[in-house]
């Protein structure tokens, strides 16, 4: 079965398309409504990393290679990857940037094979 999201513009969406956008939309209303406090919010939106969470995927090599191939840089994510642009955003470097989703993908946004 499918699962989806009618929306009453009549825009059907599956579910796993509404929750980005929920996160863009949100990331936005908060940027606006805190902005005034001096307080920034943005979103990582991490690649694959490996983690608890795709643990039971690690040991498919098939998938492995496949996930890789869906960015340019060839390989899954870091833990230092995310640490980096979340150490960016908290620094003096990242306070003038407020309201934007920051996808942490290899590239997979930029490829032009998947």
């Amino acid at each position: 079965a499918r699962v989806v999201l009618e929306f009453q513009n009549g825009i059907i969406l599956p579910i796993r398309q509404a929750k980005p956008l929920a996160v863009n939309q949100l990331t936005k209303v908060l940027a606006n409504r805190v902005a005034p406090k001096k307080i920034n919010v943005n979103a990582v939106l991490p690649g694959v990393v490996p983690s608890k969470m795709t643990a039971y995927l690690e040991n498919d090599e098939e998938y492995v290679k496949k996930v890789k191939s869906w960015n340019v840089i060839g390989r899954l994510g870091t833990p230092e990857d995310m640490a980096g642009i979340c150490i960016y955003l908290s620094s003096r470097a990242g306070q003038f940037v407020t309201g934007i989703l920051i996808p942490v993908a290899g590239g997979t946004l930029v490829q032009s094979r998947m």
